[in-house]
């Protein structure tokens, strides 16, 4: 599957831009109906194998500007293992969206934003059309 991969200059942490591309998903992207941990699942298996695809695939990109989506993970920084996946918590803004907190060991960003090494991470959900997708994240 071939899906095109847009990030916006200035989204999410530390505002990582990566040029529209089109990407390989390799792996299975989770059905709309799937359950927001099992797409934080399929998020983080995606990230630590760079299927950037899968990760693009997942993310609510920035189409409005800063503050409207986050970046995908992928290879800067990259994120080499995660452990610790806790149940999805209701984040209350807004409603209905779901933060998954989690353990993560990661590369350094090229900006610097992101150190190497381990930290405790989150990523936040929303539902779209197309099911559960990242729209923010952040040390939890």
């Amino acid at each position: 599957m071939i899906v095109a991969a847009v990030v916006a200059v200035g989204a999410g942490v530390g505002g990582h831009a990566v040029a529209t591309r089109a990407t390989e998903v390799r792996g299975p992207v989770p059905a709309p109906s799937a359950p927001v941990r099992d797409v934080a699942l399929a998020y983080l298996r995606a990230a630590t194998t760079e299927d950037c695809g899968l990760t693009d695939a997942l993310t609510v990109h920035a189409p409005d500007g800063p503050g409207t989506g986050t970046f995908a993970w992928c290879r800067d920084p990259r994120m080499l293992a995660f452990s610790g996946v806790g149940r999805p918590d209701p984040t209350g803004e807004p409603a209905g969206d779901y933060c998954v907190p989690f353990t993560m060991r990661t590369t350094a960003s090229s900006d610097e934003t992101i150190q190497a090494g381990t930290q405790d991470w989150m990523l936040c959900f929303t539902r779209t059309s197309a099911g559960w997708r990242v729209l923010d994240q952040g040390d939890s």
